[in-house]
């Protein structure tokens, strides 16, 4: 679709972690890291 993929060698979705963020979800890691920063 962008005609990079000569210059790409690799590409991760995270083990699917990236997908869920884009479907609106929060992970466990950025919800510890929102509560310690609001403190």
């Amino acid at each position: 679709k962008y005609g990079i993929e000569k210059d790409v060698g690799y590409i991760s979705t995270g083990g699917g972690a990236f997908l869920e963020v884009l479907e609106g979800k929060t992970l466990p890691a950025f919800e510890i890291l929102a509560r310690r920063a609001a403190h």
